[in-house]
């Protein structure tokens, strides 16, 4: 009886283990689904391009010199006062860079000559990048210029005068931003002990550039000046943003062709032309980057213009100018210096919503500031 018992527990056994799912022998079995959180829609990174010196007719000369359309001219787009204050405070003053770096770096305007500080002391203002970094996200600063010029200084550094340059390099070193890149100059490299003392590995060879990818933070010097750089602003560009896109939190990167400015000073042409085609072609490389992603926004724009240039493919003023390509324009210039000429500002990966900055009636213009309003805004508020 208790062996007849036992066999028929084991049949009833058998029975059950087959009931449960035991695959056969030709059938595999699917794997389990774990799930995933989905990732948060919205921006996670971004880039303000800035042509020092830019205004409409420079981004005209460039297109007439090489032919072609700039890459960003379909995107959202409208204008931007260029005001400092006066010394009693009041707004509508001429700017300069400094100022111009500033309002647009810390939504504060100031007194020209100030590098990151309001009108009345010598207190820093807080940056786009200093927000950003309380977010976690890498930061960055590419310019053609030296890397204490007044635009990357206003973005990294504080100085009660742009003239401080040891103050705006030592107030940059303390700001811990995670990358650095600059035309290579003999002050900055003088202080290169203080550069690597706090944490950067510091780069002046652009051949040399790979080695420092997978550094906490790099510091780069190279021959980015002018139309005959040989480490051209599009091509430094994409290996920064190699080096910022390992941050899993994202990036907020402020990048300078600052050689548009320098030209129209001297009223040449030629490199005018050339810088703003450096221009496009550095957006162009951000865009390539960009291929796939809808995590980052772009805003384009100028902290003033300068040499009131004028344009035209027709012969209506006195100068000619025939470009390497065989493209002409005519064109003059009104001045040596800085204008009040608005200058544009476009927008890409997200819709701006410009409604209540707008300060002219025509709704074409919309305050400098309003541009550090604008990525504080991206940065608090990032879902679209």
């Amino acid at each position: 009886m208790k062996l007849t018992m036992r066999i028929l527990s084991l049949f009833i056994c058998a029975i059950l283990l087959v009931g449960c799912g035991a695959a056969p022998a030709n059938q595999t079995t699917q794997p389990t689904t774990v799930a995933t959180e989905p990732k948060p829609e919205g921006i996670r990174n971004i880039i303000i391009i800035i042509g020092d010196g830019t205004g409409d007719e420079q981004l005209e000369a460039g297109e007439l010199a090489s032919g072609t359309t700039f890459v960003f001219r379909d995107w959202q787009h409208t204008h931007a006062n260029t005001d400092s204050l006066h010394s009693d405070g009041s707004p509508g003053k001429l700017t300069d860079s400094a100022a111009g770096g500033t309002a647009l770096a810390t939504g504060q305007l100031t007194t020209n000559g100030k590098v990151g500080q309001g009108p009345n002391s010598n207190e820093a203002l807080k940056t786009i990048l200093d927000y950003a970094k309380e977010q976690d996200k890498a930061t960055a600063v590419v310019t053609t210029d030296t890397m204490y010029g007044a635009t990357p200084g206003a973005f990294s550094g504080h100085a009660a005068d742009r003239g401080e340059t040891l103050t705006i390099l030592y107030s940059q070193l303390e700001s811990d931003i995670d990358l650095m890149c600059s035309d290579f100059d003999d002050e900055t490299a003088a202080i290169k002990g203080n550069i690597t003392g706090a944490g950067y590995d510091y780069c002046d060879f652009i051949s040399k550039i790979d080695k420092t990818k997978d550094s906490e933070k790099v510091y780069w010097q190279f021959d980015m000046a002018g139309a005959n750089a040989t480490a051209k602003l599009e091509k430094v560009v994409p290996h920064a943003l190699e080096f910022l896109e390992k941050d899993a939190d994202g990036f907020v990167m402020m990048i300078e062709q600052a050689h548009i400015d320098k030209y129209c000073h001297s009223n040449e042409i030629e490199g005018t032309q050339i810088c703003a085609n450096s221009l496009n072609n550095t957006v162009a490389a951000v865009l390539e980057w960009c291929e796939g992603k809808d995590d980052t926004a772009i805003i384009i724009t100028a902290d003033h213009e300068t040499g009131g240039l004028s344009v035209s493919p027709d012969d209506i003023y006195a100068n000619k100018y025939i470009s390497p390509s065989g493209n002409t324009l005519y064109y003059e210039w009104a001045s040596t210096g800085h204008t009040q000429t608005p200058v544009s500002v476009y927008f890409y990966g997200f819709e701006a919503d410009l409604s209540s900055r707008y300060i002219d009636d025509a709704k074409t213009l919309i305050k400098n500031t309003s541009v550090f309003d604008i990525m504080l805004e991206l940065l608090q508020n990032p879902i679209r």
